[in-house]
């Protein structure tokens, strides 16, 4: 994938960080092209995504975690209205969302990697 450094992989880039993996499975879960809220991680609730500082998520998503993964092609971001679509490249990782989703315990998607 190109953007990513050689050393680091898939599961540490995106599927560790708690932001992208919760979003990119939102993603994986919508139609192809329904618009999502980042900062929403149940629609019907609008429950607000977990983060190991809830404070800083916002600023989280806007400058580190859409940039990147807009940057990877695998999110559209529409900057003013908010919201993010399937990108030109999620195709790319719909497989390993896929395989993560249906194989790992229920609780991984909630639960943050990096900072356990």
């Amino acid at each position: 994938m190109e953007g990513i450094q050689p050393d680091v992989s898939f599961d540490d880039f995106v599927v560790a960080v708690i932001q992208r993996r919760e979003l990119l499975i939102d993603l994986l879960n919508a139609a192809p092209d329904e618009e999502v809220d980042p900062l929403a991680a149940d629609p019907e609730t609008n429950a607000r995504r977990r983060a190991p500082d809830p404070d800083t998520l916002p600023t989280s998503l806007y400058h580190v975690h859409l940039p990147t993964l807009e940057t990877l092609g695998f999110v559209s971001w529409d900057r003013d209205a908010g919201t993010v679509r399937r990108g030109p490249d999620f195709d790319a990782i719909e497989p390993a969302l896929t395989e993560y989703q249906t194989t790992l315990p229920g609780d991984f998607l909630h639960h943050d990697l990096i900072n356990a």
